[in-house]
């Protein structure tokens, strides 16, 4: 996985307001193998009460460049330019205003892992 911290501090469902590793899905305390990146919670877990990671607004593009990046590294990126591309996406915000190379780039990627399903 190329995000180096726990995905709940971009996600939607997480406690902002205590700032206590809570959430939605895990009112009481977000698992540990979660927060140490052991479990994706982009997928179910025991628990979650059925929700799982949902990412904000502004950090919806720059998981869309994480979610593609073995497909990007297949393209022939190295994990610098990917973790490059992940930073431009998160300064950004959206597709559009994104350099027109990496518009292109990420949807090749894009492509591979819908022909993968």
């Amino acid at each position: 996985m190329f995000n180096q911290r726990p995905i709940c501090y971009d996600c939607r469902h997480f406690d902002t307001e205590k700032w206590e590793f809570k959430c939605k899905a895990f009112p009481d305390k977000i698992p540990k193998d979660i927060e140490n990146l052991k479990e994706d919670h982009r997928k179910p877990y025991p628990g979650d009460n059925g929700i799982q990671f949902s990412p904000t607004d502004d950090t919806k593009l720059a998981y869309r460049v994480i979610g593609a990046s073995e497909s990007l590294s297949a393209l022939g990126l190295s994990y610098y330019e990917i973790k490059l591309m992940e930073m431009r996406a998160r300064d950004v915000k959206s597709f559009d205003k994104l350099e027109e190379k990496d518009q292109q780039i990420l949807t090749e990627a894009e492509k591979i892992l819908d022909k993968k399903g």
